[in-house]
């Protein structure tokens, strides 16, 4: 009677000793999760960033050649003042769409397969955890 009590406990010892090291394996790591609110705030940024890069280019590449044209071209006739005045009025759309467009590009290039890794992740990290799960109660069934 007391050796089977003995090793009844000791079985329920290693089902203990099992079950805190699946806790351990199976818990998520603080620093491996992946937060979607600073991945957003970080493609939001990097998006603001690109766009104001673009920017800055269309800008300088404005300003040279209108400076260019204007010391080549020191006549200052209708034709050019409308089609300066054209342009003027085309880059300011192209101002208005660039932001969205930085916005588009980052989300493809970035933020989804980001999150897409993260979901793979997280249901890959969930199958382990479910396949430990029915392990130990398979054990636990066996042991009782």
């Amino acid at each position: 009677m007391t050796a089977c009590a003995t090793e009844r406990l000791a079985g329920d010892d290693r089902a203990l000793a099992f079950l805190s090291d699946l806790g351990a394996k199976s818990s998520c790591r603080e620093d491996v999760r992946i937060d979607l609110k600073s991945i957003d705030q970080w493609s939001r940024a990097l998006a603001a960033f690109r766009a104001s890069e673009v920017r800055s280019r269309v800008k300088t590449v404005y300003q040279t050649r209108l400076y260019d044209t204007d010391s080549i071209h020191s006549m200052a006739t209708e034709d050019a003042t409308s089609q300066k005045e054209a342009l003027k009025c085309e880059l300011q759309t192209l101002f208005t769409e660039i932001a969205s467009v930085a916005e588009m590009v980052v989300d493809h290039e970035l933020r989804t397969p980001t999150l897409q890794s993260a979901a793979r992740s997280k249901r890959e990290r969930d199958e382990k955890q479910h396949e430990h799960l029915d392990y130990v109660h398979t054990l636990l069934l066996s042991v009782c």
